[in-house]
């Protein structure tokens, strides 16, 4: 039972980093449409960059890598625990018969 609970979490966590992701690719697309009609496109190529998009990309990334990193690892330790209480149990079963 707890391992469904788990996997509707992380299909919860999987579902609002997607949900990031696209609303980040839609607003970059649409500032890319809007500084392109503007013109803001030949400014860019005077020198301005788009790195902070860049490393704003680049931390989203990495935070929901280690978000998911540490979904997996606490959902392992509490299988584990699992897995200790079923052996307990199973022994127990056992040396009363």
């Amino acid at each position: 039972m707890k391992f469904i609970r788990y996997s509707i979490n992380l299909l919860r966590l999987t579902g609002i980093s997607a949900a990031v992701a696209l609303i980040l690719l839609a607003s970059m697309t649409a500032t890319a449409k809007v500084a392109h009609a503007s013109g803001v496109v030949q400014q860019n190529l005077r020198g301005e960059s788009e790195l902070p998009w860049l490393f704003a990309v680049y931390m989203i990334t990495w935070a929901v890598f280690f978000g998911y990193i540490f979904m997996i690892s606490r959902r392992q330790r509490e299988m584990s625990k699992e897995i200790e209480a079923l052996k307990r149990a199973l022994a127990d079963r056992e040396s009363k018969s």
